[in-house]
């Protein structure tokens, strides 16, 4: 078994490094093309103004790529414990199943109480004496 490692590894290092650049370079012309296909659509008067830029270049979509990075491990990538490993990680299935809780057991709205008709004697009015 040690052998078959030792005889496969040199090739897939290699290869996982290369699919990593590639995924990598994908991902920037993606955020490339969503900006280019988004920004201008929902900010049009501020790319008019110059408060946003309409096309992304290389630089920008780089940075950009290396801050979803940055989020996506420390910041997003957390689940239910917040992005540390804890001994249980199947808080998030019981979080699933109680949400799914929540919306079966949803209570039904409830009707407002009927009025009851009051047959009160309104108060008699009062009399000026002369």
């Amino acid at each position: 078994m040690k052998d078959e490692i030792k005889k496969w590894l040199p090739l897939i290092v290699p290869g996982a490094i290369a699919l990593a650049v590639v995924a990598f370079f994908v991902f920037l012309f993606v955020i490339k093309f969503l900006w280019a296909w988004t920004i201008p659509t929902i900010f049009p008067g501020a790319v008019e103004q110059g408060l946003i830029v309409g096309t992304l270049d290389w630089w920008g979509a780089f940075k950009l790529a290396i801050f979803m990075c940055l989020l996506s491990i420390f910041g997003w990538g957390g689940g239910c414990s917040g992005g540390k490993k804890s001994k249980d990680d199947s808080c998030c299935e019981d979080w699933g199943k109680e949400i799914e809780a929540v919306f079966e057991d949803e209570p039904k709205p409830k009707k407002p109480p009927a009025r009851k008709k009051t047959t009160a004697k309104k108060p008699a009015k009062k009399t000026k004496k002369a």
